[in-house]
């Protein structure tokens, strides 16, 4: 199995030469199961003596799937890759002992038991080490002195979220930390709404986020409070206000200033809770950078963008530095083609300096100008991505810090504190200045269960996340997740548990019975005779 599966010249062979993210990955089971049933049936049938064919099948076999490890390990060089080799090798002078050994009995057992070996080496190290000997073996550096810096910041701590500004989007499992990126067939569509509600860019249906860079509400709810970066790697920076905090040779741990904490007080005199029943009884905006501006004046009065005006005039856009236009290049673009792309370019007028985000349907970073001159940036959109973002306008926003900033101490007024898991349970403290809903930065779902001061309360949507009513004063909070449908499982696995018990008894019982039985009437037949 594991030089099967575990390597990924043969593990691409056996998920039907295609990439390991396409559907054979969903029957890789299958694939497992057929080999375990051949490898019983050729332990169980075996033989006490091989026939020569067949041997030096196997031979050749390993030595051609030897040289080609030895070949690809330039390339996949890695644990697989070694312990696939060291296998190659033992069943090779396992098989030569096996032929030449009058006693088969004992050698049999070391073949079995070396199988097993390799499944269990397998389960062990397979979802660790296939990730590191594909597409990430070439970042095993970074990614070792990446959780060495998470682990020293404790970048866990009070469920605070990490993002590696990376090109892979499922880091978070390598470095042990929380993120809002992801790859995980189990994905709800409340996680998906959550992610999407401040302008993240999550499609419809998927199973794989990638969050990367996205705007700095988004972050504050979603409790994004670290960025990684590698200097090495395209698209790897991160806001300008973020502060460095920590670093090991290409990479830099960055904390953001404007992170409130894992949930905080919405007060119920403040207009967001009015807002929050707008958006759920569906009212909408005409763009993200809206909807946050009216955020941003309900919950301190002003603006958190300004949105910049693209010029329209082809002989300005062509002659004046001080404009910002968009412009997209539709040459190489064919509906239905899965080649095709379109080419935009953004460009930021040359007295324009600061944090700027674009909207088109998501809101993400564009870029951090702090230059005298006029910036294009080029944005290449895939058919599929264009196809997506296909009717939505795209509108230049730059970010007022000083609002942020506002926007940040407004929030951090009333938040939750002396954070600690136990078993299946969140528990933390809050000190309200007023009577309204706690925001928790966890999607809203009937899983969890909410005990403020050890009574169970009514939890509400609230952006999307958890609200919690409270009062004014110091409330001990304990959130429970509890997976749905778990009770009936426990119960139907215990039903048919106790149905295969008795099933076997019975059985058993009746096989003896008839035993017995065959027993008495060759007794009765044998004394018929005498």
């Amino acid at each position: 199995m594991f030089i099967a599966f575990g390597n990924p010249l043969l593990n691409y062979i056996f998920h039907g030469l295609h990439r390991q993210i396409f559907v054979p990955n969903r029957f890789s089971i299958f694939f497992i199961f057929l080999l375990i049933t051949i490898i019983y049936d050729l332990i169980m049938n075996r033989s006490e003596e091989l026939k020569k064919k067949p041997v030096i099948f196997f031979y050749i076999w390993e030595l051609i799937i030897g040289v080609l490890f030895i070949l690809s390990a330039k390339k996949f060089l890695s644990f697989p890759t070694i312990i696939s080799l060291v296998f190659i090798v033992l069943y090779a002078v396992l098989l030569t002992v096996y032929k030449f050994k009058k006693d088969k009995k004992g050698i049999s057992k070391i073949i079995a038991l070396t199988f097993v070996l390799e499944l269990l080496i397998t389960a062990f190290n397979f979802t660790r080490y296939t990730i590191y000997s594909t597409h990430i073996n070439r970042e095993l550096d970074s990614y070792t002195n990446a959780s060495i810096m998470c682990e020293r910041n404790n970048v866990k701590a009070d469920h605070a979220r990490t993002e590696y500004l990376s090109a892979e989007a499922n880091n978070s499992m390598i470095l042990n930390t929380e993120s809002i990126s992801f790859f995980s067939s189990s994905i709800n569509q409340e996680n998906l709404d959550m992610m999407a509600y401040f302008g993240a860019d999550v499609p419809l249906i998927t199973n794989n986020v990638h969050y990367k860079l996205t705007n700095p509400i988004s972050d504050i709810f979603l409790n994004v409070k670290y960025n990684l970066t590698n200097k090495y790697m395209k698209q790897s920076d991160t806001y300008s206000y973020m502060k460095e905090i920590d670093n090991i040779n290409n990479l830099s741990l960055y904390e953001n200033p404007y992170n409130v904490g894992f949930g905080f007080l919405i007060r119920n005199d403040s207009e967001l809770i009015n807002m929050n029943n707008d958006l759920s009884n569906g009212k909408t905006y005409n763009s993200y950078v809206e909807l946050q501006n009216d955020f941003s004046n309900k919950l301190v009065g002003e603006d958190l963008y300004e949105l910049i005006e693209f010029e329209t005039d082809p002989e300005k856009i062509q002659n004046d530095p001080h404009v910002s236009y968009v412009m997209s290049d539709y040459s190489n673009y064919e509906e239905g083609n899965p080649n095709a792309y379109v080419t935009t370019v953004i460009a930021i007028g040359d007295e324009l300096k600061g944090e700027f985000y674009l909207d088109f349907g998501i809101l993400t970073h564009l870029a951090s100008k702090d230059s005298d001159k006029q910036e294009p940036i080029y944005i290449k959109f895939k058919a599929d991505q264009y196809d997506s973002y296909a009717g939505c306008s795209f509108y230049l926003a730059k970010l007022n810090e000083d609002t942020l900033q506002k926007i940040h101490d407004k929030l951090s007024d009333s938040v939750l504190y002396n954070i600690y898991d136990e078993d299946d349970d969140i528990n933390a403290t809050i000190d309200a200045s007023g009577d309204g809903l706690i925001y928790v930065s966890l999607p809203y779902k009937d899983a969890f269960t909410v005990k403020v001061d050890g009574k169970e309360v009514k939890t509400q949507s609230l952006f999307k996340g958890i609200g919690i009513p409270v009062t004014a004063g110091t409330h001990q909070i304990c959130i429970s997740y509890r997976i749905a449908g778990l009770d009936i499982s426990i119960w139907v696995s215990i039903a048919f548990l106790l149905f295969f018990i008795g099933f076997t008894i019975c059985t058993t019982i009746y096989k003896k019975r008839k035993q017995n039985k065959s027993d008495e009437d060759t007794s009765e037949n044998i004394s018929d005779i005498n």
